[in-house]
């Protein structure tokens, strides 16, 4: 029993012993001389152990491990009142390794991947309230992929391809509802390729064809309701060539041709037709006493106008409303009139668009056409029309 008790003595110092000397005794890297990237003890050998930096109120600051002079492995760095504030992996003094980033209040603000010094791989970043702020990969140090943007609800802001840190491809930027917002194509940080714009509902507002930042290419604009309502070709951001204007309806506006910087070249105007542009269905009278000066003044009846000429026309069936134009010609021929000798013009108006095209065809001034209110307004009865313009007038 004696020498039992004096072999579990010695073993248990023996145990001791080896716990010490096995112990790393952690150095104050202050203590230790830095030149260039590899740390050197006092007589001037590469030091190899656990290091440590403290804050004036005794608190770590940062602590990790050197060999021959290089850190190595863990390394963490702390606020001033204790908390994480970065932890990564060294590797011969070079960040080699997971890298991950903290705020003050504890929550994580960056995480990667780290090799040779230079992120590489996925990247993760939070804004101080933990929500999600932006992730995408990395290559080299520097953006590489698509890069995600989020805003404070963590909800997609704008996905953008990088390459190397050079923004190539396209960048999608989104509304709050989660719908796109456009989506522009760049080649090295320049706009070359499609555009499109976006309604708040979703459908496309705008798609136009860029190169080297000046739109060049065909243009087209939408309504909101997805009809298209422009197409236009650009050559250097200036329309030329071709474009053509639509009605929401899809039927064909204006088509034209530009040749410089401005309209100078010739377009084709068509005008479509709506109930709101329209005569109402409408019933209707009117009476006139039609004859001649010699019976007017047997009578006695005192004239209200003259009849000086007329005309009637043929068109083609597809032109009808167009009839006018000719018709008043001939009657001002007849009369040996010129269009400005007419103080009153009143024109059966059908339909808005045909009105229009008299009055820019006769170019005649429009505020002398249906003073009181053509067929749109008062009605465009059936066979009383003749006579209801003429009492009108």
């Amino acid at each position: 029993m004696k020498y039992e008790k004096q072999i579990k003595i010695l073993i248990s110092c023996m145990i001791l012993l080896f716990t010490v000397s096995c112990a790393q005794k952690k150095t104050n890297v202050e203590d230790l001389e830095l030149r260039g990237s590899q740390y050197f003890t006092k007589d001037n050998q590469p030091f190899s152990g656990s290091v440590y930096r403290l804050y004036d109120n005794g608190n770590v600051k940062n602590q990790g491990t050197i060999k021959n002079g290089f850190g190595q492995g863990t390394f963490e760095q702390f606020y001033e009142d204790g908390e994480p504030k970065m932890k990564g992996t060294l590797k011969d003094g070079v960040w080699n390794g997971d890298y991950v980033t903290y705020f003050q209040n504890g929550n994580l603000q960056y995480e990667t991947f780290i090799s040779q010094g230079d992120d590489i791989g996925p990247f993760t970043q939070y804004r101080n309230d933990g929500s999600l702020e932006k992730k995408g990969t990395s290559k080299d140090g520097e953006y590489h992929g698509i890069i995600k943007v989020f805003d404070e609800n963590s909800i997609l802001k704008s996905e953008t391809s990088f390459n190397l840190g050079v923004v190539n491809g396209e960048n999608k930027i989104f509304q709050p509802n989660g719908r796109l917002s456009q989506i522009v194509t760049y080649k090295n940080e320049i706009r070359d390729g499609l555009t499109t714009i976006f309604f708040d509902n979703g459908s496309p507002q705008l798609k136009a064809t860029y190169k080297n930042g000046k739109r060049h290419g065909p243009q087209w604009l939408y309504f909101e309701s997805g009809i298209l309502s422009n197409e236009t070709n650009y050559i250097n951001d200036q329309p030329e060539g071709p474009y053509k204007d639509y009605y929401e309806s899809g039927r064909l506006r204006e088509e034209g041709v530009f040749t410089d910087t401005e309209d100078n070249g010739y377009y084709t105007r068509y005008y479509d037709m709506s109930a709101e542009d329209a005569n109402a269905l409408i019933d209707g009278a009117a009476a006139l006493l039609l004859t001649n000066l010699e019976e007017a003044e047997k009578k006695s009846i005192k004239p209200l106008a003259k009849i000086v000429s007329w005309a009637s026309v043929g068109v083609d069936p597809s032109l009808m409303g167009l009839g006018p134009i000719k018709a008043v010609k001939e009657a001002v021929k007849k009369a040996k009139w010129n269009l400005k000798d007419v103080d009153l013009f009143e024109i059966n108006e059908a339909f808005a668009a045909q009105s229009i095209a008299v009055i820019q065809e006769l170019k005649i001034d429009k505020k002398k056409v249906n003073v009181n209110g053509g067929a749109i307004s008062l009605g465009h009865p059936i066979g009383a029309s003749g006579a209801r313009i003429l009492v009108t007038l």
